[in-house]
């Protein structure tokens, strides 16, 4: 069974970033505006050999105002719960806010390993700025810049690449869908587009069966190009 690992935190932290670095990819959309990734992106990050895992980009947990974020927060929510292991990450420029002590309480809930990611860590002198982070109360913690690639090693190396060898190791006797899905033939690649609001969404979600992207009437709700296996 491959181990799967979600990126949270709130919006604008830096999520989309550490995704593209650690699965070595431009999949995920960055912007410096926050509200930017709203449904579940997937994607394999593989650091040594016999080595993957899944990584899955969400949207931001903080206050939902409309419709939109409501849904995002729900497949956050739902990512949550697939993952063996939580990335929660922090904006150190920031500082610590109070929706990360409920992101935190919330977290907790679902028993899962977590290491605090604390990002943007670039031209910060003072150390309070990091120590805040402290009170989350989260044993692991990682300080990166994952726009300069700053800490990403260590990141890797030392938290990573332990972590899935044992979760690979625990779980060797176990078959998903995943390994199933890996043959030696490539599979078919189908691209759905369209315009705006011609349910490309709707029907995606009818072939996979499930809720997979988020459907509103707001135009432009999926921004990311979403990939998934069917």
């Amino acid at each position: 069974m491959i181990p799967i690992i979600v990126l949270i935190g709130r919006t604008n932290v830096g999520k989309s970033t550490l995704f593209n670095i650690l699965t070595k990819t431009r999949n995920a959309l960055v912007a410096n505006y926050p509200g930017i990734t709203r449904d579940r992106q997937y994607g394999y990050c593989e650091f040594e050999s016999n080595q993957k895992s899944i990584l899955i980009d969400t949207a931001g947990l903080d206050i939902k105002r409309n419709e939109i974020e409501e849904k995002a927060h729900q497949q956050t929510l739902i990512a949550i719960k697939e993952a063996d292991l939580i990335l929660f990450i922090v904006d150190a420029h920031k500082g610590l806010m109070p929706q990360e002590f409920e992101i935190s309480k919330k977290i907790r809930t679902y028993q899962k390993k977590t290491i605090l990611i604390i990002n943007k860590i670039d031209g910060i002198q003072d150390i309070y700025k990091f120590n805040e982070f402290y009170s989350l109360g989260f044993k692991k913690i990682k300080k990166v810049s994952a726009s300069h690639n700053r800490g990403i090693n260590t990141l890797i190396n030392e938290y990573l690449t332990p972590w899935i060898a044992l979760e690979i190791k625990n779980k060797n006797t176990k078959k998903t869908n995943y390994n199933n899905q890996e043959s030696k033939k490539k599979p078919i690649k189908v691209a759905i587009i369209g315009r705006k609001n011609v349910r490309k969404s709707t029907l995606i979600n009818s072939l996979l069966k499930e809720k997979k992207i988020i459907i509103c009437n707001i135009l432009g709700t999926t921004l990311d190009s979403i990939a998934t296996s069917v």
